[in-house]
């Protein structure tokens, strides 16, 4: 029944934690990560990872601001 949760080390979930997360985000609950992902404990991209469209190299947020 959470509205939000925040996650702020995501290299450290195992894919079971990443899994849990992408179902609760399916269900309607807002995910937001903070900090730098490289992938899970053993630095893997894992397939709850990439459904949820935290894989490492991408940014979804701009570095720097407009003009």
């Amino acid at each position: 029944g959470a509205k939000l949760v925040l996650v702020p080390s995501a290299d450290v979930l195992d894919e079971a934690a990443a899994r849990a997360l992408l179902d609760a985000s399916r269900a309607g609950t807002k995910v937001l990560f903070t900090g730098a992902i490289e992938g899970d404990s053993y630095g893997l991209e894992t397939p709850s990872l990439r459904a949820l469209g935290v894989v490492p190299g991408r940014t979804d947020v701009a570095e720097r601001a407009p003009g």
